[in-house]
């Protein structure tokens, strides 16, 4: 006796969970004083509300040393909404400096999983001019 399996395959359920949430960018660069912004998406859509937490950590950047705004916050998706922005801001100085960095990592909440892309990294770019003057000497 065979059995054959003719019946349709299962179809997964939807909307009973959100899919992972995650950073789109790798990194994201932004100069001194201009705002920088960070897509978190969801890998899927749900049909209850979705809550991601974030907050900005120091790198070679220091909030403390006026290099950036240090920022914490809530992403509230609603349901089937699967893209919210962060804001972020570097702030400019006079200081000649090199380029400098820090992080903005996503907290894991209840209805979904952060997966690998949790953590990106902020590269503030110096604009300030760097002035070298040459002096010609005799010999």
């Amino acid at each position: 006796m065979t059995i054959i399996d003719n019946d349709e395959p299962a179809l997964p359920e939807t909307g009973t969970r959100a899919g992972d949430a995650a950073m789109t960018a790798t990194r994201v660069t932004s100069t001194e004083g201009e705002l920088a912004a960070i897509t978190v998406t969801l890998s899927a859509p749900s049909t209850q509300t979705v809550t991601v937490d974030y907050a900005t950590k120091d790198g070679s950047a220091k909030s403390i040393n006026g290099d950036y705004v240090a920022t914490t916050g809530s992403l509230t998706f609603a349901p089937s909404e699967t893209s919210q922005t962060i804001i972020l801001e570097p702030l400019d100085d006079t200081a000649v400096e090199q380029n400098e960095t820090f992080l903005v990592q996503l907290s894991k909440s209840g209805e979904c999983d952060l997966g690998d892309s949790h953590q990106r990294t902020v590269i503030i770019l110096d604009d300030t001019q760097q002035c070298v003057a040459l002096r010609r000497t005799t010999t």
